[in-house]
């Protein structure tokens, strides 16, 4: 087994940022387990990216001066954060070049400190754009300003609550953004504004538990490292039941953020036409379980190949009957599988921990049997179609992802949250069934 560590930039985001991964069969000795944890409105970095820039520009109602001053200043903080990037993963690479056992030794013996300096140096440089931001508003903007601090946190704390370490579906899913998503028509917004204003308070109460726990835990952990807590306290060599203990904490306010989202999304669709309900409660269900509901390997070929011109009348029929047998098969596959991964994150026997030594192998067997059927469906359907087509329309068909496994720390979709460490397993084994 090989393993490769593909460092796009060592970034210190909120939440767990490590690289735990299962070492080879040969090397067992060798423990990589090396974790950061960060808080939100700490010295942790929580990356700001044009998108949330431009979520907070609306949040804060700048005008088109303060937006042009804001992004003037976006500019300088990017390049400072950049530079910090490019200095860790320069850093790792370095010693990761080879990928052999002594490579990784001197990789685990250095990566604390090197993941402290970014986490305090992009830290800085997060809390001073946003001093900075701030000095541009009015007195009547200023008081949009708890409003901010409200989706930084849900921009940081729930992409803990999702992440690796006991992550919950749905947890990480801010309902703010996904009503933005679908763009809502303004008759339509008005219905459900007083409940989004309602959901950012309860939301925000979970997250603030959340974070009081975090912080427990990083002072209690830097006071074992003999380190002062500075907000981003790199633990290594910690012990397995500080972990569990912080992996059932992170679960129990995943599913506290869940069970506030559904409640909100089921308010919130109840106020709106059948139209904005159906498309409100799509976007959520793509979020909150992307694994279940993003558009298969069988959906993306099947789309692909409806649009290829020089498909014939016989093929062009082939198509579009597999699209409409796949969808009525797939529907409740995907609905049996939701489920089952709900009830396993409840009994704490979901996927997603194998790497950690504390999952697969316990993982719920209704979720495994669900998951399997809806992956052998999408091989069936992949099956027929290139059955009916040519070598060169098969060509043209979307590309399977690299084999292997790929675990990716840090980093948040669409969030504030920096890059992360990415390490990929190449086993030689199949393809990737999930069709990343």
């Amino acid at each position: 087994m090989n393993i490769r560590f593909s460092v796009a930039a060592l970034a210190m985001s909120a939440g767990l940022l490590g690289g735990l991964v299962a070492a080879p069969a040969a090397a067992q000795a060798i423990r990589i387990g090396s974790t950061a944890i960060g808080g939100s409105g700490g010295t942790g970095s929580d990356n700001i990216s044009k998108g949330a820039l431009a979520r907070y520009s609306r949040t804060l109602k700048l005008d088109a001066s303060q937006k042009e001053a804001a992004e003037t200043l976006h500019a300088t903080y990017a390049e400072v954060v950049a530079r910090f990037d490019k200095e860790a993963s320069e850093k790792m690479a370095a010693m990761q070049e080879d990928g052999d056992a002594a490579s990784m030794r001197e990789m685990l013996k250095k990566m604390p400190e090197i993941m402290r300096n970014s986490g305090e140096g992009k830290g800085a440089a997060t809390k001073q754009f946003l001093d900075d931001l701030k000095s541009l508003l009015t007195r009547d903007q200023e008081s949009l300003w708890p409003m901010l601090e409200r989706q930084r946190r849900r921009e940081g704390g729930m992409g803990r609550a999702s992440g690796p370490m006991g992550g919950v579906s749905g947890s990480g899913v801010d309902l703010v953004m996904v009503v933005d998503s679908v763009k809502l028509p303004p008759a339509e917004f008005e219905k459900v504004r007083g409940s989004l204003e309602t959901y950012e308070a309860d939301v925000d109460r979970v997250l603030a538990e959340q974070q009081r726990d975090d912080e427990a835990f990083r002072k209690a952990q830097a006071e074992k490292s003999g380190k002062s807590d500075n907000g981003v306290t790199v633990v290594t060599n910690f012990d397995m039941e500080s972990f569990k203990a912080m992996r059932e904490k992170n679960q129990a306010h995943g599913m506290a953020m869940r069970e506030v989202n559904q409640k909100y999304i089921r308010q919130m669709g109840g106020a709106l036409s059948d139209e904005w309900k159906t498309k409100l409660e799509e976007a959520y269900r793509r979020k909150a379980m992307p694994q279940v509901f993003k558009d298969s390997p069988a959906t993306k070929s099947l789309a692909a190949a409806a649009k290829f011109t020089d498909l014939t009348a016989e093929q062009q029929k082939v198509v579009t009957e597999l699209q409409a047998r796949y969808a009525e098969q797939a529907g409740p596959m995907n609905v049996r599988w939701a489920s089952e991964l709900e009830k396993a994150e409840a009994e704490g026997k979901a996927d997603g921990m194998g790497m950690f030594g504390m999952g697969d192998e316990n993982e719920n067997e209704g979720l495994t049997t669900a998951r399997k059927a809806r992956r052998e469906l999408d091989k069936e359907f992949v099956g027929k179609l290139t059955a009916a087509l040519t070598d060169q329309q098969k060509a043209k068909l979307p590309k399977k992802s690299t084999p292997g496994s790929m675990f990716q720390a840090g980093g948040k979709e669409g969030g504030g949250g920096g890059a992360g460490m990415v390490i990929r397993i190449n086993d030689g084994g199949g393809d990737d069934e999930d069709g990343d």
